[in-house]
């Protein structure tokens, strides 16, 4: 695949210069927060929205920053990409390896060590690979691709003789538990957000692409754009293998055009269904993407199929040319309505739904101007009044992994077990890698349910408490609990170490400004401190040492009490 610029054509810079608004329209709409408008609070929410939350030592580092050094600080704090993909990859394969070598000693077939490196492998390796990967930045991982098809054949059924050594439903679970620890750990939080978006935004799913391999890819690519450049994820995504298998492109050919990607393309990718284009756009659209294919028998890898690409004239939005693929995209990001859709999608996933139209243009603007990088835009919304306006903080209902990651975070927590949270989230109605169609998660409202009610209040429980609570089928969602080693849940009087409380009404509302976005009625918080108070007054926190586990039970109660109250669902 070619390297991918922004704007090859020729037309591209003139046209997006003359469809832009006349400078200064709207620029007064998102004024900056002044700098004595800053406080605690604020930096609370920038640290839930910019990311998943964290403890109150966290969002009071934050706030002594100021805010220009703390959005700065939360839009460049990433990791290196490269280094995390070849870690993410080395744990991987060292546990596919250990998985094949236990089934090998069962009698499953041969080990890892028996296929790799052998004359076998390297005849069939040589003799299957249509696009060279040598330098592809995941080429570990097409190993197991490759280990596949030696055990399984291409046609998916075991060869003679032989068992298949990788379970495609294993690889996905492995590697829905690593995303989930990615996301309750990386210390790079706004781009692990920023990939979560990325998912239900381009949205492809496990159930239809059926292989891990290709899901791998595309979770790497919005890793590795997450925070770039949106029109460089566009120019990818029409080369994604997993994108390609997910919308049928591969039947996509001259002659016999498929719609499928071109549509969704253009209706929820990137202009807004029936924003400026045409039913005939979309045909001609969807001739241009002919011949974008994926390796379908082999590595699963991207390829360009000239004998089924449509080469003659097309015209694509009021212009006509030889286009393809590339063009198609090019062709998208000249037309307003795409900056105007993109700017406020990003705004309603970070802020809120439904803002002033002028809200919009000028972040469609800002997106233009700065030719599709993402990190300005981010920055006007975080710097600006609107974004921690009344209308903003607590405006949301959480996602599940916004709901799990941010009760982690919070907590203080450092490990756990995150296959167990893997299934809370599915419980809860997100299931990674698995979003319910092409638009996505619906979220806000759609969140809640009562059975997604039910186990959002089991998962505190389970969490906080570390009760071996069941979800679902009288089965627990984990084996092990929070990470805590210990069964009594977490370590709640530690956590607290340093701070002085006199009394159960200290804590209640330290709990209460730290956990929560908005604020609770007088009776419930007084609901709250005489639970605490229940059997006997909460001693002050200097004698706690003395009583840890009766004080750790009591704080746990509470904290279940509170994540089980609806402002708790807000962020």
């Amino acid at each position: 695949m070619r390297a991918l610029t922004q704007f090859p054509l020729a037309l591209g810079i003139a046209l997006l210069t003359a469809t832009a608004p006349a400078p200064g329209a709207g620029s007064d709409t998102l004024k900056k927060l002044p700098t004595s408008a800053w406080t605690w609070e604020k930096a609370r929410h920038l640290l839930a929205r910019a990311g998943f939350s964290g403890t109150s030592a966290e969002v009071s580092r934050l706030y002594r920053m100021g805010l220009p050094q703390a959005v700065d600080h939360l839009l460049d704090c990433s990791l290196s990409e490269k280094q995390k993909a070849e870690d993410e990859l080395e744990a991987l394969i060292d546990g596919v390896g250990s998985g094949l070598a236990a089934a090998s000693n069962k009698g499953a077939g041969p080990t890892l060590d028996a296929l790799v490196d052998t004359a076998d492998w390297e005849k069939f390796y040589n003799e299957n690979t249509i696009v060279a990967d040598e330098n592809h930045p995941l080429a570990a991982f097409s190993r197991l691709h490759m280990i596949k098809l030696l055990t399984t054949g291409k046609d998916g059924k075991p060869l003679p003789g032989r068992r298949s050594l990788v379970n495609e439903g294993w690889i996905m679970e492995t590697m829905r538990t690593r995303w989930m620890e990615e996301l309750l750990t990386s210390q790079a939080p706004l781009e692990e957000k920023l990939v979560l978006f990325w998912h239900g935004h381009f949205t492809s799913d496990f159930s239809t692409v059926e292989d891990g391999y290709m899901l791998y890819l595309q979770n790497h690519l919005f890793r590795r754009h997450a925070l770039g450049n949106y029109g460089e994820l566009l120019h990818a995504i029409v080369h994604d293998p997993a994108m390609l298998r997910y919308l049928d492109n591969n039947t996509n050919v001259k002659g016999n055009p498929n719609e499928n990607l071109a549509r969704e393309i253009m209706e929820l990718f990137s202009m807004g269904e029936g924003n400026g284009y045409s039913e005939q756009d979309i045909k001609e659209g969807a001739r241009a993407l002919t011949g974008n294919k994926y390796d379908s028998k082999n590595k699963g890898l991207f390829y360009f199929d000239r004998k089924n690409h449509d080469f003659d004239q097309k015209t694509i939005l009021g212009h006509t040319g030889n286009y393809n693929a590339d063009h198609f995209a090019d062709l998208i990001l000249l037309q307003p309505a795409t900056s105007r859709f993109m700017a406020a999608k990003i705004f309603a996933f970070f802020a809120y739904q439904d803002p002033d139209p002028a809200i919009i243009e000028t972040l469609a603007r800002n997106f233009r101007e700065n030719r599709f990088e993402i990190k300005p835009l981010l920055r006007e919304v975080f710097l600006s009044e609107t974004f921690y306006s009344r209308k903003s903080i607590g405006a949301q209902i959480k996602s599940p992994t916004q709901l799990i990651a941010g009760t982690f975070r919070k907590l203080g927590l450092k490990r756990g077990d995150y296959a167990a949270m893997v299934k809370a989230s599915t419980l809860m109605g997100q299931a990674l890698y698995q979003p319910p169609n092409v638009k996505g998660w619906d979220g806000d409202r759609a969140w809640i349910n009562a059975s997604r009610l039910f186990a959002r209040q089991n998962f505190s429980g389970y969490l906080v408490e570390g009760k071996d609570t069941l979800f679902s089928n009288g089965r627990s969602i984990g084996t092990t609990r929070n990470g805590s080693n210990s069964s009594r849940g977490v370590d709640l009087v530690a956590s607290l170490a340093g701070l002085e409380f006199e009394n159960s009404t200290e804590v209640v509302d330290h709990f209460l400004r730290s956990l929560f976005a908005v604020p609770i009625a007088d009776p419930k918080r007084q609901k709250l401190i005489n639970f605490l108070d229940q059997g006997a007054p909460l001693p002050s926190s200097t004698q706690w040492g003395r009583r840890k586990t009766t004080i750790n039970e009591r704080l746990q109660g509470v904290i279940v009490l509170m994540m089980s109250m609806p402002e708790y669902q807000l962020c």
